[in-house]
């Protein structure tokens, strides 16, 4: 992450947004007719019904993302149904000045949609996303020189938790900065910038992020039960190839100072009510027991090999029925 205050300011590379590309709208290409003249049926042949099903099961199964513009706010009505956590501690950060409220995410295998909504106080305290997307790795935070390594060694996560890529941004000046962290390849890559109320940016067309920072709504100080009324906040767009994330997977996001040595008790998942902030010592999850994993599951809207085997079986009669005519 570049030093924001009373450090080294690197120079920024051009920011270059563009749109990427979604399939909303696609239908699998029709049956050939040459099917006909190969296999010795016309419409009425099954197994010409059977690929017909199979290819076009996934699409209408589960619609493409319809993606409304990244810009963080109107996250309730951009998000209905794909809340996956809320808050439960007041900000030990500053009301209103760095809070997490909520947290949504969904996903159609091609990309990921998220929305975090609360606020990030222009002092360069950042927020981190997580993402658990392939077997294997480390529960342990272990992310060497990037912005979030101030807890290496230092942040235990659930057993079944070890996070592959990361994302970590701060608000410095009204200005939104990125950096997105391999853990595999154990490297901290600097992704753009973006105005502050100012709609998306990001140098990786990959990735689009966006701040609305409005917020004053959501969790106070000492009250985390109005989280839900916050509805402005951080919202991005990321290529699940980017991610490894074709199918489900895991994740988590936590606010903390610039360089992660010290850790606020904005969760989410949330931390037991009434955790206050949980600085610079370690810091082991799984000691929190109020919620059952600290992380939440994003599903595939490919659907299972069980899900096709399933409609198969519902349409067995029907292909019964197209056989006697």
């Amino acid at each position: 992450m570049r030093a924001r205050r009373g450090g080294i300011c690197h120079t920024l590379a051009p920011v270059r947004s563009r749109a990427p590309s979604f399939e909303n709208g696609a239908h699998p290409p029709p049956v050939a007719d040459t099917f006909n003249s190969r296999h010795g049926g016309g419409k009425d042949n099954p197994m010409r019904l059977w690929i017909a099903i199979l290819a076009a099961g996934p699409l209408l199964a589960v619609p493409a993302l319809a993606i409304s513009p990244i810009d963080g706010a109107g996250l309730h009505a951009k998000f209905v149904g794909d809340s996956k956590a809320i808050q439960t501690n007041g900000t030990g950060y500053g009301d209103n000045f760095s809070e997490l409220d909520q947290l949504w995410a969904t996903s159609d295998g091609t990309n990921v949609h998220l929305g975090v909504s609360g606020n990030m106080e222009a002092n360069g305290n950042s927020v981190v996303v997580l993402f658990d997307t392939m077997p294997g790795g480390s529960s342990v935070l272990n992310a060497p020189g990037s912005s979030i390594a101030g807890h290496n060694g230092a942040l235990t996560f659930d057993d079944d938790f070890m996070p592959d890529f990361g994302f970590a941004l701060n608000n410095s000046g009204g200005t939104l900065y990125a950096d997105m962290v391999d853990f595999g390849g154990a490297t901290s890559t600097y992704i753009g910038n973006a105005p502050v109320n100012g709609g998306p940016g990001g140098s990786d067309p990959a990735v689009q992020f966006a701040l609305n920072n409005t917020n004053t709504m959501g969790v106070t100080s000492s009250d985390p039960s109005g989280a839900d009324t916050a509805d402005t906040g951080l919202e991005m767009l990321i290529g699940s190839a980017k991610i490894g994330a074709a199918g489900s997977f895991k994740m988590m996001v936590y606010l903390q100072n610039q360089n992660g040595q010290w850790l606020s008790n904005q969760f989410l998942p949330g931390l037991p009510n009434g955790t206050g902030n949980l600085n610079n010592g370690p810091v082991d999850l799984r000691t929190f027991t109020n919620v059952p994993h600290h992380y939440v599951t994003v599903g595939s809207a490919i659907p299972e090999p069980g899900s096709l085997a399933f409609l198969a079986t519902g349409l067995l009669p029907l292909l019964g029925l197209r056989r006697r005519k």
